[in-house]
């Protein structure tokens, strides 16, 4: 095409009116140079034009990079050349996808890797050191002093390898990430490294679109990695870790405060909203010598801690205290409900002007079809913010489309998730646990423990509390309302050795013999079960025992209102008491339950008296067939149950060894000699 324009140029200027003569006259070979530059020149910007794509093209060839996708040369020329920036585009289209293909395929092999490492390491290394802890303290238990001192150390040494391996295999397996979605894993990976070297401050924007479960997981990956190459080389301080919509994208940043950050930048795959967002809050000792002394709380504002340091020699705990982040005026509330036998319900919302405004119910549950999410949602919104959670549910079956199904989720579920929510109700996580299992002890005395120890969690002395008893006598331990003329036979009592105490805490009477009795108690804050009725209460305190006894392969159940059952009979009661704070503040909740292990139901009826109508709305004729022990339906010794429980309550929540101080336990002994052990107390209901 160059070509023929040139010569169509130089036909003109031979049929032109211009004359060549002989010899040549100056002018005319004046003439000629100028209409051949013209040419020459000509030719060149044409052919500059020309090739124009084809330079581009070979800029693109050389700049390209794949790890910047969706940069493209631009189609531009005519035939041949078009056609081939379009080819090499193609080609470019082809490598990406083959290439995304490829690291998504390679990620999920990782992910796979990192899931059977951390399944491994909780069945096979994790449930090994939790037996080799109690091995040890059953042995420090037993062994001269010099001795349990050298076993007091091997139990922090192994109990510090037991943290390890949790904390290890919490990072190869985020579960979080899998239940809650981004912005909450994100958050719980701030708190993981905020520690008294290092605070993680994290700043995730709402309302961020959905990216999808890959891109999820890489922007956690990312996070992870950033987080860990700061903490361990950069010196800093205080590191932000950012996530924020970047125009049509969302971008991750991790900055430190020296100004070095990581960035990765994502668009949106489709539009939506994010995963709901958690902000728990954590309750810090602030003694120096507690285990996480000095860490910053687990919320998005500061949380209050109710405590501070005591007499020389005394440890005080800080009580959590939810403080709801704010936004325009209103406030964003988080509250979470794992439905017992179910699955995890989370809610955020805000309550503006009394009513429920901008709901977002999300969780691992499944629900059919659809819109039913939508239809929940809607249900909630603009409903009065004191409905109580059965009036929230009301509106959620009312709204629901026809044939809806919920597995794992019900209505009544998550209108408890947003009276916890409206309740600043704390989790199971945002807390240290302490176990307490020492040795058997006077029934009397059990009692007295019960009241102190959870008075001490009230006052923000002690932490959050499981204690395993041990007996030191057969007993009878009546509710605080029951008559004891009613419940008990003196002489069965008096023939068999058995001590008749009353507890607390309300519900029926217990029939306890050392070695075939599983106890245990569970002091905890009052925040931990805000929002849930007294029945619901009963079932999220026990849910971590349904899940152990599912682990020895027995299907249990929580049967309203507080017993533990299976389909072979009852296997444990419970019963709570709440104990007001100082001051009449926040307080905490006493929540013990005993298990049967093994028992002589012929001697537990000479000494009780079970009436009919107490069989009569259990749906059985006999008391010998209400309770089916444990030790039948396991086949296990009573040491490897309470072994097995507890280490699934360690690996659900964490637990660290303690002890009950001297003087609570002087104050207990007190209260057993006063209170426990007079006639008046035990014949207060005569």
């Amino acid at each position: 095409m160059l070509n023929s324009v040139v010569l169509i140029a130089a036909t003109a200027l031979l049929l032109g009116p211009v004359t060549v003569s002989t010899p040549v006259l100056l002018t005319e070979a004046a003439i000629l140079t100028a209409g051949l530059v013209v040419i020459l020149i000509a030719n060149v910007l044409l052919l500059r034009i020309g090739l124009g794509p084809l330079r581009r093209l070979a800029h693109a060839m050389t700049t390209t990079d794949l790890l910047r996708p969706r940069v493209r040369a631009k189609v531009d020329g005519d035939g041949e050349i078009a056609a081939l920036i379009t080819t090499f585009n193609t080609m470019l289209d082809r490598l990406e996808a083959e290439r995304a293909l490829s690291a998504a395929r390679t990620l999920s092999a990782q992910e796979s890797e990192r899931h059977r490492v951390a399944q491994e390491l909780y069945d096979e290394v994790g449930q090994t050191l939790a037996a080799v802890l109690l091995d040890l303290k059953r042995v420090a238990d037993q062994a001269p002093g010099p001795v349990r001192e050298q076993l007091s150390q091997v139990q922090e040494t192994t109990r510090a390898g037991l943290d390890e391996i949790r904390r290890i295999a919490r990072r190869l397996l985020p579960g979080v990430l899998e239940e809650l979605g981004l912005s909450s894993a994100l958050r719980s990976l701030a708190d993981e490294f905020t520690g008294p070297s290092l605070t993680v401050r994290h700043e995730i924007a709402p309302g961020l679109p959905a990216l999808g479960d890959n891109a999820d997981l890489v922007l956690y990956r990312v996070a992870q990695e950033g987080l860990t190459n700061a903490a361990r080389h950069s010196g800093a301080r205080l590191v932000v870790l950012a996530l924020a919509r970047a125009g049509d994208a969302v971008e991750l940043r991790v900055r430190t405060t020296a100004g070095a950050s990581t960035a990765l930048t994502r668009p949106p795959r489709e539009p939506g909203s994010a995963a709901c967002a958690s902000a728990p809050c954590w309750s810090a000792p602030t003694s120096s010598s507690a285990r996480r002394a000095g860490a910053a709380p687990r919320c998005g504002s500061p949380c209050l801690s109710a405590t501070g340091r005591g007499a020389p020699g005394r440890e005080h705990w800080g009580r959590a205290r939810c403080c709801p982040r704010r936004r325009n005026g209103g406030g964003t509330v988080h509250g979470e409900y794992k439905i017992p036998g179910g699955k995890l319900v989370v809610v955020d919302v805000e309550a503006e002007d009394g009513v429920l405004r901008h709901v977002r119910v999300a969780g691992d549950f499944f629900l059919e079809p659809d819109e039913a999410l939508d239809a929940v949602n809607g249900a909630l919104e603009g409903a009065p913010a004191d409905t109580d959670a059965a009036g929230l549910a009301a509106r959620i079956d009312a709204a629901v489309p026809e044939g809806t199904v919920m597995y794992g989720l019900t209505s009544e579920g998550v209108g408890i998730a947003v009276r916890r929510a409206l309740a600043h109700a704390t989790d199971w996580t945002d807390y240290d646990w302490q176990l307490i299992h020492e040795g058997p002890e006077a029934p009397a005395l059990h009692m007295a423990l019960d009241e102190v120890l959870t008075a001490e969690v009230a006052a923000g002395r002690r932490p959050p509390t499981l204690r395993v008893w041990e007996w030191g006598a057969p007993a009878v331990i009546i509710g605080s309302f029951q008559s004891l003329r009613n419940e008990v036979d003196p002489e069965g009592a008096a023939r068999h050795g058995i001590e008749v105490v009353r507890r607390i805490s309300g519900g029926g009477a217990m029939f306890v013999e050392p070695g075939n009795t599983i106890t245990y108690s569970l002091s905890v804050p009052e925040a931990l079960v805000q929002g849930l009725s007294f029945q619901d209460s009963y079932a999220y305190l026990d849910d971590w025992v349904l899940g152990a006894l599912g682990e020895m392969g027995i299907r249990a159940w929580y049967q309203p209102l507080n017993d533990i059952a299976t389909d072979q009979g009852k296997i444990a009661g419970a019963a709570q008491k709440r104990v007001v704070g100082p001051g009449g503040g926040p307080g905490a909740v006493l929540h013990h339950v005993t298990m049967s292990y093994d028992i002589d139901a012929d001697k537990m009826l000479e000494v009780l008296r079970i009436g009919r109508e107490k069989m009569s709305d259990k749906g059985t004729k006999s008391a010998k067939k209400r309770v089916d022990p444990l030790r039948r339906q396991t086949g296990l010794a009573r040491e490897a149950v309470i072994e097995r429980m507890i280490s699934s309550f360690t690996w659900r929540y964490g637990l660290t060894q303690g002890k009950v101080t001297d003087e609570e336990l002087a104050r207990a002994r007190e209260l057993a000699r006063t209170k426990f052990s007079s006639a008046e107390w035990t014949a207060r209901v005569p």
